[in-house]
């Protein structure tokens, strides 16, 4: 299983800003696994002095690049206990190629094909029951910054979102 960006010029076109993943044609540029930054930008003193409701949503491809089906894939969210953010997934079915998803105008809108739920634990968890060998979905990820309050020299902003991932995970044969 692999995580793609979205929202490339053409089908399976190279796209490698995490900022532009907004829907639309899978594109064939990976997301950098285990780096800073590879799915949300830093959120700046300046972003919390305009608003304190900061929400950003992205799409990635999730293909199952195996040469066999996978199933029960399970898909859920890790937080740090005292994260100021939330992360929300929801899960949508590409296309009839396989490989467009809805296609956002930019990362502050809502995709109306999709319903953002919690899933941060292994007890709870987006479940696609089956995917196919070389098939695709979208997995759409919101953050948002919770409500709190703060004062300029208290804020650590880089503990907001240290240590956060998503975890994919499935089993090879069926149930």
């Amino acid at each position: 299983m692999r995580l793609y960006h979205t929202n490339s010029p053409t089908l399976l076109g190279e796209q490698k800003n995490v900022q532009k993943s907004v829907g639309g044609y899978l594109s064939s540029s990976l997301l950098l696994n285990g780096s800073l930054n590879n799915l949300f930008q830093d959120i700046t003193w300046t972003d919390l002095q305009k608003s304190q409701e900061i929400q950003d949503v992205k799409c990635l491809g999730l293909v199952n690049i195996n040469d066999f089906d996978v199933y029960n894939v399970r898909i859920h969210t890790s937080l740090p206990v005292d994260a100021l953010i939330e992360l929300q997934l929801g899960v949508s079915s590409a296309n009839s190629t396989g490989l467009t998803f809805e296609r956002l105008t930019n990362n502050k809108e809502l995709p109306l094909s999709v319903n953002f739920e919690t899933y941060d634990s292994d007890s709870n968890t987006i479940v696609i029951d089956s995917m196919p060998a070389n098939s695709a979905v979208g997995l759409w990820v919101k953050r948002t910054l919770k409500s709190f309050s703060f004062q300029e020299d208290s804020l650590p902003l880089v503990d907001i979102i240290k240590n956060a991932g998503i975890i994919i995970d499935y089993d090879e044969t069926a149930p």
